[in-house]
């Protein structure tokens, strides 16, 4: 079936679901099983065996090896494995879900009743689709590293330089922007010198979460529609991951600042505190900045790695040294 994959996500998976010929009984053995399906002169591509019951209710499923190697004698209920199934009333996309949680190549669909309704197999993504899929991918991994893939193929020295400064520019503003942080903090800095020790692990920390979180916004942007509730939803999800992962960064750092010498446990404490909030400040960054752009039907991809870099490293420093004046000072 031919599908453009982010119309259909929200759609019941009974209306993809294909009639299968590779059905069996549970009461059956293996050579009778055998024998039926040789009978009804199977077409389609095999890939699971589906057992059902007299009320042909999906009772599992079972593998191609058992039936080829299975005693002739042996009862196939004996064989089978238990099914995961999707139910025909839920979206498109719970089962894309299933396919890439479990690695299955085909899912049976079910009713209420779990009688079986059909079969979902990965026949279901067109070749244009997944092209489309991989080729975007590609292009984000070049925009995160500030080249867009079409143009750096060209090979003319002239045109890349031009494609390509204006993210370089994001890091050189992004530098200065820094630098002047740290001047006006400069009091800080020579009070407690381990405190300028600390900026670059602040500064990786919130970066490679802002990366993570960017990289999530611009796989969403490919497979469903963007509304503010969406948004909100895929911002609380962030925000949430983002507490554990700071919350852990931030114990790991502080117990090391105590380790090597900070004058009080106050300067510890806040170099935490600021690894916890800068890296929460990071992840909705790395989230609000392309999907509010496509909200608001600008191209999203100016929200490439070296822009929302620039932001966060600007925030998280400006967190750091002004957390540590107000209490150190």
């Amino acid at each position: 079936m031919r599908l453009h994959l982010e119309r259909h996500l929200d759609i019941p998976c009974r209306q993809f679901a294909h009639p299968t010929q590779t059905v069996v009984r549970r009461d059956m053995t293996v050579a009778q099983a055998a024998e039926a399906l040789r009978s009804r002169q199977v077409s389609e591509r095999v890939i699971y065996f589906y057992v059902v019951d007299e009320q042909d209710k999906l009772c599992g499923v079972l593998p191609a090896r058992a039936l080829i190697l299975g005693h002739p004698q042996e009862m196939i209920d004996s064989l089978m494995s238990p099914p995961v199934v999707c139910r025909g009333e839920q979206p498109l996309r719970e089962a894309l879900a299933m396919f890439a949680r479990h690695r299955f190549l085909a899912l049976p669909v079910v009713d209420e009743e779990d009688r079986l309704l059909g079969v979902i197999d990965l026949d279901l993504y067109s070749e244009e689709a997944v092209d489309r899929v991989v080729a975007e991918r590609e292009a984000d991994v070049f925009q995160l590293i500030g080249v867009w893939m079409e143009q750096y193929q060209t090979g003319r020295p002239f045109q890349a330089y031009r494609l390509r400064m204006p993210w370089l520019v994001c890091n050189l503003v992004g530098g200065m922007l820094c630098a002047a942080v740290a001047t006006l903090f400069a009091g800080v800095i020579a009070q407690v010198a381990l405190i300028a020790a600390f900026i670059p692990l602040v500064l990786t920390l919130c970066e490679s979460v802002a990366i993570q979180s960017l990289t999530l916004s611009l796989q969403r942007l490919h497979v469903a529609a963007v509304n503010w509730r969406g948004l909100a939803r895929l911002g609380g999800r962030e925000i949430r991951a983002a507490l554990l992962l700071s919350a852990t960064c931030a114990l790991v750092v502080g117990a090391a600042a105590l380790f090597w010498g900070w004058p009080n446990h106050h300067a510890a404490l806040v170099l935490a505190a600021a690894i916890l909030l800068a890296m929460c400040l990071a992840a909705v960054a790395g989230v609000v900045v392309p999907l509010t752009l496509r909200l608001l039907r600008l191209d999203p991809r100016v929200a490439a790695g070296p822009v929302v870099l620039m932001c966060v490293d600007v925030a998280a420093l400006l967190v750091y040294l002004g957390l540590a004046t107000l209490v150190l000072r």
